[in-house]
């Protein structure tokens, strides 16, 4: 039988890989995305894993004043200005979603849950007020409906087109979107209760582990069958 745990980890923690791993495999099989075209440049991975086997994988990169999020290159540069009044250096983004395909539904629940819940948590833990994330819309109207998570379209939706994959999630119609989730109320009570539900059914939770600093050194380039 499997125990989940929830793990926040940093890309100095070789755990940080192999969640790059099943990020890879995923967006391979879900999304036809060539693997080496998928970058490794994000500070933090959300892990919910079996021991070391991860299950689930989330990553964070920060804004810093040396360091576009993802979604700037898309979108454009602070693009959160007008509707989420907060410091650069305190917006984030949410990239790489991925659930290991061979779990049973209620599994599959869980981890996208506990998955969930770690980016609040991690979030409360490095003060990070506003997320930013590329999502399709009706995985956001998910998150809304059954874990009542107060996401904002963005007003920005326009396209650039640079540095856009050439892969089905980019190109499948319909488009995702940008979104935000801001810190508040609304978010602390949904955290709340979905972090009950997750120790209610006997998960665990491990703090952020790994020092700030380089990180691990990538394993050799995924081999995808």
């Amino acid at each position: 039988m499997r125990k989940f745990s929830l793990r926040l980890v940093r890309s100095s923690e070789r755990l940080f890989w192999s969640g790059r791993t099943l990020v890879r495999r995923a967006y391979a099989a879900a999304w036809a995305t060539a693997p080496e075209s998928m970058g490794d440049d994000y500070d933090f991975a959300v892990l919910i894993c079996d021991h070391d086997e991860v299950l689930g994988n989330l990553n964070i990169k920060r804004r810093t004043a040396d360091t576009l999020l993802p979604s700037e290159t898309y979108f454009r540069q602070r693009h959160w200005e007008g509707q989420c009044e907060v410091d650069a250096g305190k917006v984030a983004e949410l990239c790489s979603l991925a659930v290991c395909a061979s779990l049973s539904n209620r599994e599959r629940i869980l981890v996208f849950n506990g998955l969930i819940l770690g980016t609040h948590l991690l979030g409360m833990q490095e003060d990070i007020r506003v997320y930013a994330t590329v999502q399709r819309t009706a995985l956001i109207n998910t998150l809304t409906r059954l874990l009542k998570y107060p996401f904002i379209a963005s007003e920005i939706q326009d396209v650039s087109g640079a540095g856009i994959p050439d892969d089905k999630y980019w190109t499948t119609a319909p488009m995702p979107q940008l979104y935000y989730l801001v810190h508040g109320a609304s978010t602390d009570t949904a955290s709340f209760k979905l972090l009950h539900s997750f120790l209610r059914d006997g998960l665990s939770i491990e703090p952020v582990c790994g020092a700030p600093g380089p990180a691990a050194s990538a394993p050799p380039p995924l081999a995808l069958e």
